[in-house]
């Protein structure tokens, strides 16, 4: 079975046989279908863990699990679990949501906590990709007309988003920056796995390099 379309069971400590006949269903605690991890992340393949599943852990007809709404909900120990599974995006997101209000542990309070990261992380760079949609690579220094126009962009960015001209300037410059010079480190913040603060640290000083340079030190610093 490829990576795509699988999906993860995890279960209350009892046996599971995907085989779906009669009876051999023992109560799966969590479906989790990770539809095309490659069309739904930035990731630029699929990572090591999804490969790493048991084929008797995975089906792939989500047609067979009509059903599973009688599960019922989940414990929090499995919630924190298929958050970690999921990756940060929406339904990470949800379900670290639907948490609020549960009686959690002191550990498992900090783990929301850490499990929140990944998103913020996630957000910003699904956010720095709007922001790039709107306005656009830098324009040709030649082409007159377009320059003028890019003259705007700060104005109605500051507008939209109730800040200084100068602050708006600047989040088009780092989006800009993150969708050309720095397309690694933008692909990692989406994975979740640096953060807007780092990110933020780094291009302060990759920034003052020379193009090579900064290349050269970004893929060195960057995690592995």
């Amino acid at each position: 079975m490829s990576a795509v379309g699988k999906f993860f069971n995890v279960f209350r400590g009892s046996a599971f046989d995907t085989s779906f006949g009669a009876g051999n269903c023992r109560t799966p605690a969590l479906l989790l279908f990770m539809d095309d991890v490659t069309a739904t992340t930035d990731w630029a393949e699929a990572p090591w863990w999804l490969d790493a599943v048991a084929e008797t852990d995975t089906v792939g007809c989500a047609e067979q699990w009509a059903e599973t709404g009688e599960l019922g909900p989940l414990s929090v120990e499995e919630t924190l679990l298929a958050i970690a599974a999921a990756g940060p995006g929406p339904e990470a997101a949800r379900l670290l949501v639907s948490l609020r209000g549960q009686p959690l542990t002191d550990e498992q309070k900090l783990s929301v906590v850490q499990l929140w990261q990944p998103q913020l992380a996630w957000t910003t760079a699904a956010e720095q990709a709007a922001l790039l949609d709107l306005v656009g690579p830098d324009p040709d220094p030649d082409d007159t007309q377009a320059a003028r126009s890019d003259e705007f962009a700060p104005l109605e960015l500051a507008a939209a988003l109730h800040v200084t001209v100068g602050h708006a300037a600047g989040r088009i410059r780092h989006a800009r920056l993150m969708g050309s010079t720095f397309t690694a480190t933008q692909q990692l913040l989406a994975q979740g796995r640096i953060d807007g603060y780092r990110v933020w640290l780094m291009l302060q000083t990759l920034t003052t390099l020379p193009p090579e340079l900064a290349a050269q030190v970004e893929a060195e610093i960057l995690p592995h």
